[in-house]
């Protein structure tokens, strides 16, 4: 084989080659487009609106929700955003699913979703404008959502910088490919850039001076480049301290380990400081005091002595290493129940699972009555077939007491119509409450995505140690699909008197 006739075969090789990548490289912006083209992927803020149902949403994403019944998800991206795709991941074919965008959440504009793949909904959205996702669905598992930002313009921004005048002042400089008006957005939290600073002017080159911030504070800020029609094109995030010392400030006050008589408040500052707390269960008069005299940022300070299901409000005064004070707005806070049922034993005929494929056995089922716990996977148990026997559970509280009221957390898909409650001292003796209940005339809801019916039944101060639920064999019950020969219990709780 002559060298020449090498080459032709080398080139025949090389175009080969070169088309098959050409064919690869389409197939992946076709069918892989966020692997292939770069993308940003929004952040979801929080929830502003829901109607039935609970959503779980860690950073940008809604974590295996499941929505029994039609629901409607409002969710906030924080400003508006030019959107190229919504993307909705989902492990089920749920009955009915639609998205919906809006700026202002008055005017809504409707989108198909297409399946993508088998866990992949999307909407192409062709860079409209928007703030507000809307998701409507039914038999849904919501798994995670995503927001593809899109391209408004042909503007680019380039070389931005900021440039500090003052404690109080600063200047942001940067540069478009295209003349055109400007602004800068900026705040002192990544996810709400919630003051704007605008120059009219046509041009290239940008400068804008932002005046009366605070001292020593750190700020964040996007650069943008706004077009005649007023459509614009933002910059990355980026961020600029001021000098000097800042003002004394409040931030993450939050409540947790909520329990009946008392509760932790946190919060962080900005300096070092110390700390009082002012609380009661007035708004107007708060007589109660905790103290934090050792300085810190991050504070957390324990408020005890409540009382059961009762709303207290407080205030948080704080001064700092310089001697300077500040205080916060009043907030407020729920005390917990007092659940006297928690983790006690419980004898009775539920133990079936009734999906063992995905729920184990372990703890045993019919502990969960009793476990605090209201998710699908390890709280909640089911009876025997109520055609077929008697069903009934007995709750031993340890010792008498007066009783205010019980509570069952019946599921939505599977419940009693009737069936009656009785109380005792010694569990040999029993009085009747009433035996003619159901759980119709309970509260419909949802907790933590969970369909959930709260059945109250008042006690009157009933001094016992004992509750028995009863089903006579053959009583009637709701069992949405024909698989579910049971009634279906979360939580068995009882509140004595206070």
């Amino acid at each position: 084989m002559t060298n020449k006739t090498q080459a032709k075969l080398w080139d025949r090789v090389s175009l080969t080659e070169n088309r098959i990548l050409i064919v690869l490289i389409l197939l992946l912006v076709l069918y892989f487009p966020d692997l292939v083209l770069a993308q940003e992927n929004l952040k979801i803020e929080k929830i502003i609106g829901i109607e039935r149902g609970s959503v779980i949403v860690d950073g940008d994403t809604a974590t295996e929700v499941y929505l029994d019944d039609e629901v409607n998800i409002i969710l906030d991206l924080g400003m508006v955003y030019p959107l190229k795709r919504i993307k909705v991941y989902t492990p089920n074919k749920p009955e009915e699913i639609s998205v919906s965008i809006s700026q202002d959440g008055v005017t809504w504009k409707f989108f198909t979703l297409k399946q993508k793949f088998p866990e992949l909904k999307e909407a192409g959205l062709e860079s409209e404008i928007a703030q507000l996702i809307r998701l409507t669905g039914k038999g849904l598992i919501l798994r995670e959502v995503q927001a593809i930002k899109g391209k408004q313009t042909e503007i680019n921004i380039l070389d931005v910088k900021s440039n500090i005048l003052a404690d109080t002042k600063v200047e942001i400089e940067f540069i478009t490919d295209k003349a055109c008006g400007s602004n800068v957005a900026y705040g002192i939290t990544r996810q709400r850039l919630d003051k704007t600073s605008v120059d009219a002017s046509i041009d290239t080159i940008h400068r804008i001076v932002i005046e009366n911030l605070e001292p020593g504070t750190l700020y964040y800020y996007v650069a943008r480049g706004v077009d005649e029609a007023g459509r614009f094109e933002e910059s990355e995030l980026y961020q600029f301290q001021t000098t000097g010392i800042p003002p004394l400030r409040i931030f993450n006050i939050s409540v947790s380990n909520i329990r009946s008589d008392r509760v932790f408040l946190n919060w962080t500052t900005n300096t070092m400081s110390i700390t009082k707390v002012q609380y009661g269960d007035s708004m107007f008069y708060l007589p109660m005091q905790a103290f934090d005299t050792v300085p810190a940022a991050s504070h957390q300070v324990v408020l005890d002595r409540l009382e059961p299901e009762k709303t207290y409000y407080y205030r948080i005064y704080v001064e700092d290493i310089y001697g300077r004070s500040a205080k916060s707005n009043k907030g407020f806070f729920t005390s917990a129940e007092y659940n006297i049922a928690l983790h006690r034993t419980v004898q009775g005929t539920f133990w079936t699972n009734i999906e063992p494929a995905f729920i184990s056995n372990t703890p045993p089922l019919i502990q969960r009555v009793t476990d605090g716990r209201l998710d699908y996977y390890t709280g909640m148990t089911a009876s025997k077939d109520p055609d077929k026997g008697d069903q009934y559970l007995i709750l031993d509280l340890s010792e008498p007491g007066p009783l205010q009221r019980t509570e069952f957390y019946w599921r939505q898909t599977a419940y009693p119509q009737k069936y009656a409650l009785y109380t005792s001292i010694d569990a040999k003796d029993w009085e009747l409450i009433d035996d003619n209940l159901t759980a119709d005339s309970g509260v419909f809801t949802y907790i933590k995505g969970n369909p959930i019916i709260i059945h109250t039944i008042d006690l009157n101060r009933r001094i016992a140690r004992y509750l028995k639920f009863y089903m006579k064999q053959g009583n009637p019950y709701y069992r949405k699909r024909k698989q579910y020969k049971c009634v279906i219990l979360h939580e068995w709780k009882v509140m004595p008197v206070y």
